[in-house]
């Protein structure tokens, strides 16, 4: 069994669960693999964007935990609820 990083329990606190299928050890994989991309990211930029279509909710939470803010809406084919949100999130210290 590996272990959490401080970075992942902080992140894992501010998760909340709006999907109750979507269980602690999916939330643990997803902040794994999003704090990995994100370190991988700002090693090369400050600054990270980050589209979900508006009905993702749990990537949406998960993002937002991590401390994305969101920009603009906009229509989109590629979600089924029609609309895509656009985030970013500008140099992170806790990373």
């Amino acid at each position: 069994m590996w272990s959490l990083s401080s970075e992942t329990r902080w992140v894992m606190r501010r998760i909340s669960n709006p999907n109750p299928r979507f269980t602690t050890r999916m939330r643990q994989a997803a902040a794994f693999h999003s704090l990995d991309w994100l370190r991988w990211a700002f090693a090369r930029t400050d600054r990270v964007f980050y589209v979900a279509g508006a009905d993702n909710a749990a990537s949406l939470h998960l993002h937002a935990a991590l401390g994305f803010q969101e920009v603009k809406r906009f229509a989109s084919e590629r979600s089924a609820a029609g609309v895509d949100v656009l985030s970013q999130l500008v140099g992170n210290a806790h990373l």
